[in-house]
């Protein structure tokens, strides 16, 4: 679990804090990161317009990013 109130929580990037924004637990952004990689797949295989696409695999990237960072730095806390 993520403590959005502490000083370290503060101190993290903005990328990362916008990344993780929605997400409370490490499963939840495992869970995030799956479903926008999955959409991403779809939105550049199904669809005529892969700029939106791309976006959101840019996105999954960042999620990624997001929580390797969290990982470094230990703020997963367990319940």
């Amino acid at each position: 679990m993520l403590d959005k109130t502490s000083k370290e929580w503060k101190n993290t990037p903005i990328w990362v804090r916008s990344a993780l924004c929605l997400v409370n637990t490490r499963q939840d952004a495992l869970r995030q990161e799956a479903l926008t990689a999955v959409l991403a797949a779809l939105l550049l295989v199904f669809t005529a317009s892969t700029f939106i696409g791309a976006i959101v695999l840019i996105v999954s990237f960042m999620s990624v990013g997001a929580m390797k960072w969290v990982d470094n730095t230990g703020q997963w806390e367990s319940n």
